[in-house]
């Protein structure tokens, strides 16, 4: 799996509120659905950077609102990374930038 450092960072970012939302009871439906940050949506990290890339590699899709949604084989990927690779994805970016 190739993913640029933002793109890898970013899906962190989406997987570990997905984690959130499903630990607080929602279903798998609701907490993979992202809405557009225009429409009070979370804002991610170099998200407008990552997104085709995710895209492109089926980690999200996009939905009619301008959202998207956090594909079953990006929750998958996710599930079998190793925690600690996860968390060095969510620190990548503040380790580049000084």
């Amino acid at each position: 799996m190739e993913l640029t450092k933002a793109s890898k960072h970013v899906l962190a970012q989406i997987y570990k509120l997905y984690k959130e939302r499903r630990s607080e009871g929602m279903d798998k439906d609701d907490a993979s659905s992202f809405a557009s940050s225009m429409w009070g949506g979370p804002k991610f990290e170099d998200f407008d950077y990552a997104e085709e890339e995710l895209r492109k590699k089926d980690y999200i899709k996009s939905d009619v609102t301008g959202g998207f949604v956090l594909t079953d084989s990006a929750i998958a990927m996710m599930e079998n990374l190793p925690k600690e690779t996860v968390k060095e994805w969510i620190d990548l970016i503040s380790k580049l930038i000084p």
